[in-house]
């Protein structure tokens, strides 16, 4: 009988131990639902700014298009020159391009007899 008591002791000291163990597991499980509602969420709105951002870009293209054409009609620019050209001087462009200053130039020729 003394063991059952003695038992009965450690169990009754030991619960609101095992109460608090639990308490914050709970916690740390809800916290973790949480940041997983929330992360749901998030990536539903990126989905959705990433639809809406195509759509506009479309639009967008559209739009420039139809300006360009408008532009060539009101400046009555012929057929063959209706194509839009990339600038001399663009990015990729100066990946290629060297420059030489005047002085590099005047080196690069000898003169001799």
């Amino acid at each position: 009988m003394n063991k059952i008591v003695k038992e009965s002791k450690k169990v009754i000291e030991l619960q609101p131990k095992i109460n608090e163990v639990f308490n914050e597991i709970n916690g740390y499980a809800s916290g973790y639902k949480t940041l997983e509602n929330e992360n749901k969420n998030i990536k539903r709105e990126i989905q959705i700014l990433e639809y809406k951002n195509n759509q506009l870009e479309k639009e967008n293209n559209k739009l420039n298009d139809k300006i360009k054409d408008e532009l060539f009609d009101y400046a009555n620019v012929p057929d063959q020159y209706r194509t839009i050209r990339t600038p001399l001087y663009d990015e990729d462009y100066n990946n290629d391009y060297e420059y030489i200053s005047d002085e590099e130039k005047e080196d690069n020729f000898d003169i001799s007899l």
